[in-house]
């Protein structure tokens, strides 16, 4: 599916047919049909689970919290008995820990893309995913579509496929359309099972010649690979959208779709994964209308009602999937907007490239790669750590271009950034400090924070934009830095952003950044007790999640309180108490090593952490232990 495993064909599907639709009807499964009636069974093989709500955005970051998923698997069971997923990151990556849980086989997939530290993440997570020996992940998914978005060349996608293959016993597979497995037979090896996705709408054919467009994509692939392992990764009809070819969207042919497809899929004892649970909203902006309207059931987790007869009785009536509440997201001093390559510490991403920079890597372009205009893991000389930010570009005359550092991801006033205001004692100073120079010396640029400003815009920076204005740079390091003593941080979107043009720059120009962060100053003879003023007592969210072998819990005080942090199973049993003691105001923190109360290593899985102030519980959070 255009967005950002193994188990055999099994009679435990529910199909719905109407007599009459194809000529291949399985004889000992619907003997006792009859036209116009339904015929029922448990449950469908495989559904492909995308588990956003409204409000909720991958290409923003906006991933469903840990509760959302739980609720929305609990009621998965009575769909399908395994299930497909696009992500090992930001909670995504437990959702194989949750389907154990619920009884459902899972097939992870790691989302991978163009960004080189999310890939880093997304592969290391599937194998720590696949280290869990959890009896219900039968597969592994290395990439969905990546050749046909040309996100990655095929030897990089073998590479990671490899890399996964070496580090598991578990089948590890790969989801490209049709054309691109035909035409990719290096890749079809590499892999243990294709995953095939196969689109009747996509290309144009009418709903009537569907099943058998399939049925023929299908055994021309099985004909060219008669040795390998394939499933319909992928296929789907949408309820509304555009017009392709003789393909038209509308609630009744998705219907007829999904009851032709089952039958076919059933006759010829094809495995599959239908496309998909719930309409996800935040794909029509990039498959147009159609792009949110897949799912059998309504973003909001009610059924499609022509769809309802084909829904198991016992899933029927749907479930509540409200919006996501939208709100800014909590964090304290220092926020970095860089401090090393790939490192957990950076809180915004340089996502916003403007001017004509978007225009220099296009695909007729002579820039073969965005790193080549921008590399953050530059080895070149870093002021600190081990790499730095490297940004060589020549403005074309008359042009201008810059690359803002955002929070969240893309973000240009879709969602809310960063809250510091809770974080600020009166006395406090605060600056942006950031290092850098030019590769040769006089090197002009401007720096700026804030200034996603528009009053139009649904959410914006609650200040700027703040700039250094047009700077020389030199050929050594020096410290800048961007005075927001006094201002209003309640919204922090454009952490940062780096411009210049044709004017100041009329030939190539390279410049480095390095240790971008947001910081305070407290004067001194304040008190300890005053460097932080939350409005109320705060958990955060441990770090690194999910963790191995240990993870810090962090944690803001209003005023002098007896403490404690405890750690419990899922089921309510303690575990372990991390701290219990009186503590001054402030920002404080306590590791945990995975370990129970008496020393002993505890298995995999998630644990909820709870901050009792006074004995009174403030606040719980889960987190996740990989071995």
């Amino acid at each position: 599916m255009k967005s950002k495993f193994r188990p055999l064909f099994s009679h435990a599907a529910l199909v719905v047919v109407f007599v009459g639709t194809l000529q291949l009807m399985p004889k000992h499964t619907f003997a006792q049909a009859q036209v116009g009636k339904s015929v029922f069974f448990d449950k469908f093989i495989g559904l492909c689970y995308g588990p956003h709500r409204d409000n909720e955005d991958p290409d923003f970051g906006i991933q469903p919290t840990i509760t959302e998923l739980s609720e929305d698997l609990a009621f998965v069971k009575n769909l399908t008995t395994k299930i497909r997923t696009y992500g090992a990151t930001d909670n995504l990556e437990q959702i194989p820990i949750l389907c154990q849980q619920f009884g459902i086989d899972c097939y992870p997939g790691a989302w991978l893309s163009i960004y080189p530290c999310e890939n880093e993440r997304q592969i290391e997570n599937l194998i720590q995913i696949a280290k869990q020996n959890l009896s219900h992940v039968k597969g592994l998914i290395v990439g969905n579509e990546v050749l046909l978005r040309n996100d990655l060349s095929e030897q990089k996608l073998i590479e990671f496929i490899t890399r996964v293959k070496s580090s598991t016993s578990l089948p590890v597979a790969s989801a490209e359309i049709w054309k691109d497995w035909f035409d990719h037979p290096q890749l079809a090896q590499a892999v243990d099972i294709l995953f095939v996705h196969i689109y009747p709408y996509w290309d144009g054919v009418a709903v009537e010649e569907g099943a058998n467009y399939i049925l023929n994509r299908w055994n021309e692939l099985k004909a060219k690979y008669p040795t390998k392992k394939m499933v319909i990764g992928e296929t789907g009809w949408p309820s509304k959208g555009d017009k392709r070819g003789n393909a038209i969207p509308s609630e009744e042919n998705q219907k007829k779709y999904f009851s032709d497809f089952i039958t076919m899929a059933e006759s010829n004892k094809i495995d599959y994964f239908y496309f998909e649970i719930f309409d996800e909203n935040w794909k029509s902006k990039l498959e147009g209308t159609a792009g949110g309207y897949w799912g059998l059931f309504n973003s909001d987790g009610s059924p499609k009602p022509l769809l309802k007869e084909l829904i198991p009785e016992q899933a029927r009536n749907g479930i509540s999937r409200p919006p996501r509440k939208v709100s800014p997201t909590m964090a304290s001093f220092p926020l970095y907007v860089y401090s090393d390559a790939c490192d957990p510490k950076n809180s915004f991403y340089s996502s916003g490239w403007m001017g004509e920079l978007p225009e220099l890597v296009k695909k007729d372009s002579t820039i073969k790669s965005p790193t080549q205009i921008l590399d953050e893991s530059s080895t070149d000389n870093p002021f600190a750590g081990k790499t730095c930010i490297r940004i060589s570009y020549k403005p074309s005359p008359g042009k201008w271009g810059g690359i803002y550092w955002q929070f969240p991801v893309n973000n240009w006033g879709t969602y809310t950034g960063y809250d510091l205001s809770k974080s600020i004692n009166r006395n406090a100073t605060v600056k942006l400090k950031f290092h850098v120079r030019g590769k040769n010396g006089g090197e002009k640029a401007e720096f700026k924070t804030g200034g996603i400003y528009d009053p139009k815009l649904t959410y914006r920076d609650s200040y700027g934009p703040i700039s250094t204005g047009v700077i020389t740079l030199k050929k050594e390091w020096e410290e800048r830095s961007l005075d927001l003593t006094g201002k209003n941080l309640s919204m922090v979107i454009g952490g940062f952003v780096w411009v210049t043009d044709y004017n100041q720059n009329p030939r190539e120009a390279t410049i480095f950044l390095d240790e971008i962060v947001l910081e305070v100053t407290i004067p001194v003879g304040i008190k300890d007790k005053e460097n932080i003023i939350p409005a109320d007592y705060s958990l955060n969210q441990n770090y690194p999640n999910p963790f191995n072998p240990s993870t810090t819990i962090s944690y803001l005080l209003k005023k002098i309180a007896e403490i404690e942090i405890s750690v419990y199973t899922l089921e309510g049993q303690k575990v372990a108490t991390l701290i219990r003691k009186n503590q001054l105001t402030g920002q404080h923190h306590v590791n945990w090593n995975g370990h129970d109360k008496n020393g002993q290593p505890l298995a995999n899985g998630i644990y909820i952490y709870r901050l009792t102030v006074n004995k009174t519980l403030v606040d719980s959070k889960k987190m996740l232990l990989l071995k």
